[in-house]
Parts: C-alpha cells; structure tokens; sequence
C-alpha cells in the first residue's frame, strides 16, 4: 500500500510540472557574480569539468575529483565569487536572469546522447544532489535497450525529463532570451580549451572523462531517427551554431 501511496505522489508531481508548476528535477546554475554570468549546469556536457574550471578561475590551487565535485558549494571556494543556485520553477530562473549575461556550455548532442546511454547501462546517471527519480517511473533500468531508452526519451518532455537527457537548450526557454543582456553559447571542446590555456591545466581540468568515442552505427542512427531529430532539434541547431557544424550525412 505504501508502494502505491508513493507512486501516486510521484505521478501527481509529474502532473505538476507538466503544467508549469515544481520540477521534477531542478535547474541548476553557477553564478560568476564578479562577472554577472549565469551558466546553466548541463549534466553529460562537461558540467563537471566546466564547474573545476570556473572555481579554478577564483582558487588556482583548488582541485576535485568526479562525483565530489557535484557536492561542493563553490562559494566557499572562491571567496563568493561563485555561486551555486538551485531552481526549482523556470519562471524563478528566469527572473534571477533578467539583466545578468549567460554563457551557455554545450556538447555534440550525438556524443551526450551516447553518454547518457553508457551512464544508464552503469547506473552512474543517479550520482547528484536531487535525484529526479524519474528512471523508476518510466522504467528506466540498466537493462533498457538502446532503442527502447531512445523511445522513452523522445516520448519525456522536457518538463519532467531528468537532467541527464533534458535538451540543452531548454536553459534558454520560458523568455531567457529577453531576459537577459546578452547570451554566448560556447562548443564545451573549445571553451575549455580557451579558458584553459596550456595543455597541462586543459587536461587537468576534464573530470569523467570517457575516451570512448560514439560507434558510428549509434551515430548513423541517432541522425536517422526521426524521433530524435525532432527531439533534440534545438540543441542541435545550437550546437551548430556555436561550431558552425554543417549538417551530418549517415554513412552508408
């Protein structure tokens, strides 16, 4: 009976949040209050990296390892420099953006995906502070096919998706853009390589780091899945253009 009890919370919240109410999983942001940048922390793009590298840009000699990392508050590190917010309705991230900068970090939505996928198969995805718990209500186990998680995924909106599989550019919906003064969207590759400038302090800044690249006949198809596209047309469209990416071709 308690099972059912709970379930019935869970679906009631998801309800909630489809409407516009309370997340199921909130938005997380580092505030550079120096510099009056918002970066929205975007789970399988680097955030873990991208979080190291600005608590370093306060405390050269900080350092941090993957989960740890997740469980810092970073103004402690940076003598308030930083700031790490939690938002649990978009209306309220929206508002805290009004006049600041925002700086978006984004990855290859090709190779997040494939992230997203490896960290379901390891059970890691569960690994920060406000579980979604999302996974159990659609089912969502370590034992999901590939084409059944992709199918769960397409079907989520991003209202009450996890974190882990939430588009990227949702960070800039609900009138951000209006928002704010001024919006930079930066390849995760690149940024890290700029805001790090030798080899040394670049490789010492990616935290969970795969050196599994995507098997091209996931690649081939992600591009050729229909439900995909549509998905996760907006962060592809971003991605390209903070690249300037032309438009992939499946390989035959």
């Amino acid at each position: 009976m308690t099972r059912i009890f709970r379930l019935i919370a869970k679906l009631k919240n998801i309800a909630v949040s489809l409407f516009g109410g309370k997340l199921i999983d909130p938005i997380e942001v580092y505030y550079d209050v120096r510099e009056n940048y918002v970066y929205p922390i975007l789970s399988k793009s680097g955030n873990s990296s991208l979080k190291l590298t600005l608590i370093k840009k306060y405390n050269l000699d900080f350092e941090a390892k993957f989960p740890d990392i997740h469980l810092l508050e970073p103004s402690e590190y940076t003598s308030g420099n930083v700031e790490r917010i939690f938002f649990w309705k978009p209306l309220e991230y929206v508002a805290f953006c009004k006049g600041k900068n925002i700086r978006v970090v984004i990855r290859n939505p090709y190779e997040r995906y494939y992230s997203f996928y490896l960290g379901v198969k390891s059970e890691r995805n569960r690994i920060y502070r406000y579980p979604s718990e999302t996974h159990r209500i659609f089912g969502i186990t370590k034992n999901t096919s590939f084409q059944k998680l992709l199918l769960l995924v397409c079907f989520i909106p991003d209202s009450i998706a996890d974190r882990h599989f939430r588009s990227q550019s949702y960070y800039l919906r609900y009138g951000v853009k209006s928002a704010v003064r001024e919006i930079e969207v930066h390849d995760l590759v690149s940024y890290l390589r700029k805001e790090n400038d030798d080899e040394e302090k670049e490789r010492s800044s990616h935290l969970n780091k795969s050196n599994r690249g995507i098997p091209e006949n996931i690649l081939n198809e992600l591009i050729r899945s229909k439900k995909f596209q549509n998905r996760y047309s907006e962060d592809l469209d971003l991605y390209r253009i903070s690249t300037i990416l032309p438009s992939p071709s499946p390989k035959n």
